[in-house]
């Protein structure tokens, strides 16, 4: 059997009498670009080297802000969307 594309797979998924009994809803969300910081002035360049090697040029803006709560002892729950960096935080 030929693997089948996300597309195809979605799409034998929505018309399967069994799972669209059990769900709820199907709604897809359109992906947007991420909303970017620099690194603060304060990041070790030793870090800032590495990060920028593995292609991390910039920080996400939740990640920035996650990294001042953090420095100024503040605690922090980060709450975001599948492959945002959360890893980083």
């Amino acid at each position: 059997m030929a693997k089948l594309t996300l597309d195809e797979w979605i799409a034998r998924l929505k018309k399967n009498k069994s799972f669209n009994a059990n769900a709820a809803a199907i709604v897809e969300i359109p992906a947007k670009s991420g909303d970017w910081e620099d690194y603060p002035a304060w990041v070790d360049s030793r870090l800032l080297s590495v990060l920028q090697k593995r292609g991390m040029e910039k920080l996400y803006k939740h990640q920035a802000q996650a990294v001042r709560f953090i420095r100024n002892g503040q605690d922090v729950v980060l709450v975001t969307p599948t492959a945002s960096g959360k890893k980083l935080c």
